[in-house]
């Protein structure tokens, strides 16, 4: 277990969720659907918190890096301890946003990044998908004769008052003007995940190659702000339809990552994953392609033809094999708390890593 230094706390601020069962939270907040997260983080600890940094391994920032960018009194604290005692500081940048971290020698967990703008110093972590695999069971499916691949979706990918079209609209052409300005190349991978999944469901639904399981919704049923059926009741019909899928339809949202995407692993199913130039986490560690069905964004139009050439030739065994691996590369490395623990231990080997891709 590594040793972080962490100094005072923001009062008016919650802590990152690593820290949950060293500083005795009990009301933490990680999402609707991620209360089993949530209990894994409150009653084991990750790290141990040491009162002297020279002790340390690593000087830790303790809150969420958006919370605090603009304190720079606060931020200049951990930098002078930083040099004083030649620490790295660790800095969690979690969310949608694709902040920018000034902070000299700090690494940067985060979940959105766009691989185009990954810097060495970033590290992506999963978000917090709860192990549904776990929860709810495995079952494991079988590949039959010429039965077609079944893709499914369960989730927010229409839209149901003006309002809402509108104020949607207006955030994803920011985000072009945005990427026009900076140049930024790929810009279909920078729309809202709402309009991709609009349209890739749409082109699944006129494949011939395939059988589809989608149940849309009009509204984001992650959040009790915006859900609009009972949470047991939507919750349930997301498993079911995953769990009678050979393929899980994975797509990003507002930030670049995909919630889905790890939920989709944990039940032991194939992701059909919309590659929005989005990388992964642990990339040197994760071979993804052994059990992931990538689709480029830039060509969601051949979607059928991606996930042609990957059945036509599959055998059931191998099937089966993806389904495994899929199941055990989430609860070996993806599961949140097990991400942290792994990330810390090898922190250094995986920054290497980083280095060599650049």
């Amino acid at each position: 277990m590594k040793k972080v230094y962490t100094g005072e706390l923001l009062s008016n601020i919650r802590i990152v969720p690593l820290l949950y069962a060293n500083f005795n939270v009990q009301k933490g907040r990680v999402g609707l659907f991620s209360k089993e997260v949530l209990q894994s983080l409150k009653n084991e600890k990750i790290v141990e918190v040491v009162d002297d940094p020279e002790n340390a391994d690593y000087i830790l920032i303790p809150h969420n890096y958006r919370k605090y960018k603009n304190n720079e009194s606060y931020i200049q604290n951990f930098i002078c301890l930083s040099q004083r005692y030649g620490k790295k500081i660790l800095v969690f940048a979690g969310g949608d946003l694709e902040v920018e971290v000034s902070i000299p020698n700090c690494v940067v967990f985060r979940n959105s990044r766009y691989r185009s703008t990954l810097q060495r110093n970033d590290i992506i972590m999963p978000t917090y998908a709860e192990d549904l695999g776990g929860l709810y069971g495995v079952d494991l499916r079988n590949k039959v004769g010429d039965r077609k691949p079944v893709v499914g979706f369960c989730g927010w990918a229409g839209f149901s008052t003006t309002k809402q079209i509108i104020k949607t609209h207006i955030k994803d052409v920011i985000v072009f003007v945005k990427g026009v300005w900076l140049g930024q190349k790929n810009i279909a991978a920078h729309k809202n995940g709402v309009f991709i999944r609009k349209r890739v469901l749409g082109i699944l639904g006129k494949t011939p190659q395939v059988i589809t399981n989608f149940i849309i919704r009009t509204s984001f049923s992650s959040n009790k702000n915006t859900i609009e059926l009972d949470p047991e009741i939507a919750r349930r019909e997301y498993i079911d339809t995953l769990k009678e899928s050979d393929l899980g339809l994975a797509v990003r949202g507002d930030g670049n990552y995909s919630i889905r995407f790890y939920e989709i692993l944990s039940l032991g199913r194939i992701p059909l994953y919309i590659d929005t130039d989005a990388p992964l986490p642990l990339e040197s560690y994760i071979n993804y392609k052994d059990f992931v069905v990538y689709v480029p964004v830039k060509d969601i139009k051949n979607i059928g033809i991606y996930i042609e050439d990957f059945w036509k030739d599959l055998t059931n065994e191998e099937f089966i094999l993806m389904q495994k691996k899929a199941r055990d590369a989430f609860v070996t490395y993806l599961k949140f708390d097990r991400f942290l623990r792994f990330s810390l231990d090898n922190l250094e080997e995986i920054l290497e890593s980083n280095k060599n891709k650049k």
